[in-house]
């Protein structure tokens, strides 16, 4: 029989076991008469035991009964669980998960890993592709509401039922959005193993909690938030909790506070990481600054906290003087500032020293539809999403004055560096435009001078293909009400 068929809800459920063992296991490590995690744990790896069997896989199957005859004895209470068997089934946990992906590399060929001390985890992605649960009852509504359509369409008489047969094609948009809505806990079960891991390589007691695990999220936009999320969760452990010992003093606990917070607003989600250890110093930030030749000591005084803190996410720049494995290579802030910015949300830092630090990512809630700001150029219609819009200005000529080569908008309070549109597409110069749209990338703010400005608008996002994904300067593209196509620019890969 041809199991190979099989083989993506295999894998799929296998690491949910695996996910579901992980959490456990930190559970026992807190509460190591947890019986019920104990029955949890042995359940999972009799559950990974018999679906390896069936599909063939003997060596996943021996190391899966192993670790079932390893807890057997703590199951009956004959053992009791200390730190030292939470390590082991980490790590027969771990090892289980390098064979589990050895087989997805090798399309089940069943040719596995003969090390047996496998890496620490590292939260690792788990994105299966091709698989997403969905409730069974929001296919039911949108089958019906399938069957409305069909029968409608027939019948389109008066103006009345116009309206009727635009709203059921509305409904039926809106359930076919819901779909696509996972909760943040599909991404978030994998951080406290990772948070305890980074934790103890630093010699630190640390305490995560996720608070607003069922906010849902467009599936697409929760995967790529995954690297971020874990960048930033092993900046709060690495950079900002302190040692214990370190904490005692400051009259803290010794334990250390870490949180992954998600909560909705009206358009979207807020997810925050917040901890509860030193904190960043911003005159640290601005001495740093100065140093590096990034602005004058003049210019850095006036800035307020917000724009201190903005800098952060400069590319190199790091608050940490020493290199380790986790970070302070300047390398995580501003690739989690290019992924947010990317997904047409935005980044904001709150610090105080000594209490702690929060980092807020401000979300849409899906991808598919985006508020956008339409301009042209030439005779062309492009669109600018409108999270990275600051605002439009005027710019007259006799404001505009050329500084080390480039053309900036001379302002009260500073220079606005300005970039034109028509030149970034290979179109002729046009002397006559003064009007320029603020928008910000990469923690930097530019005017992109268009034209024209045209109107807002919310669209429906289409993505493109191969040859044309990745297609540097365009996010994708999207249709009018009177079929014009108009491509959605991306200012981090188009702007200079």
């Amino acid at each position: 029989m041809d199991l190979t068929k099989y083989l993506k809800i295999f894998l799929n459920d296998s690491q949910e076991h695996l996910q579901r063992m992980d959490e456990f296991l930190l559970r026992l490590e807190r509460q190591p008469e947890d019986t019920e995690a104990i029955d949890a744990l042995f359940r999972c790896a009799h559950s990974l035991k018999g679906m390896s069997t069936t599909m063939g896989f003997d060596e996943l199957s021996r190391i899966a009964h192993s670790l079932e005859s390893f807890l057997d004895p703590y199951r009956r209470g004959v053992r009791r669980v200390d730190r030292q068997a939470v390590e082991l089934l980490l790590q027969a946990v771990d090892l289980l998960r390098q064979s589990f992906a050895q087989v997805e590399a090798e399309k089940g060929s069943g040719n596995f890993p003969k090390t047996t001390s496998p890496p620490p985890f590292q939260g690792q992605s788990t994105r299966r592709e091709g698989m997403l649960r969905v409730a069974p009852e929001l296919l039911d509504d949108l089958i019906d509401l399938t069957s409305e359509l069909l029968i409608a369409q027939n019948d389109l008489e008066s103006e009345e039922q116009v309206v009727q047969f635009q709203s059921l094609i509305q409904a039926v948009g809106h359930q076919a959005m819901r779909l696509r809505m996972v909760p943040l806990q599909t991404v978030a079960d994998r951080f406290p193993r990772m948070v305890r891991d980074v934790a103890r390589e630093g010699n630190k007691e640390v305490n995560f909690e996720v608070r607003g695990a069922e906010v849902e999220m467009d599936r697409a936009l929760l995967e790529s938030l995954a690297d971020p999320l874990m960048h930033l969760l092993r900046n709060a452990v690495d950079h900002g909790i302190e040692e214990p010992e370190e904490r005692t003093r400051s009259g803290k606990p010794a334990e250390g506070k870490v949180s992954l917070e998600a909560s909705k607003k009206k358009d979207g989600v807020v997810i925050q990481v917040i901890d509860d250890g030193r904190g960043i110093d911003p005159d640290m930030i601005r001495r740093m600054v100065v140093a590096r030749g990034l602005l004058s000591e003049e210019k850095v005084q006036t800035l307020s906290e917000p724009d201190l803190f903005r800098l952060l996410t400069l590319p190199g720049f790091s608050t940490k003087a020493d290199v380790s494995e986790i970070s302070g290579r300047g390398v995580g802030m501003n690739a989690v500032q290019a992924t947010v910015q990317s997904l047409q949300g935005t980044l904001t830092v709150e610090s105080v020293p000594g209490q702690g630090t929060t980092v807020a990512l401000n979300l849409p809630l899906t991808l598919v539809r985006l508020p956008v700001l339409l301009v042209q150029v030439a005779d062309e219609t492009y669109a600018i999403p409108v999270a990275q819009v600051r605002a439009t200005v005027d710019c007259p000529w006799e404001r505009i004055r050329r500084v080390d080569g480039r053309e900036v908008l001379v302002r009260e309070e500073d220079q606005l560096p300005l970039v034109h549109l028509r030149g970034l597409l290979d179109l002729p110069e046009l002397l006559t435009s003064s009007l320029a749209v603020l928008v910000e990338s990469r923690g930097k703010e530019v005017g992109l001078v268009v034209d024209r400005i045209l109107e807002y608008r919310e669209v429906v996002v289409k993505s493109f293909r191969s040859p044309l994904r990745g297609l540097k300067g365009l996010g994708g593209m999207t249709i009018l009400g009177d079929g014009a196509v108009v491509p959605i620019l991306d200012l981090e890969t188009l702007l200079p």
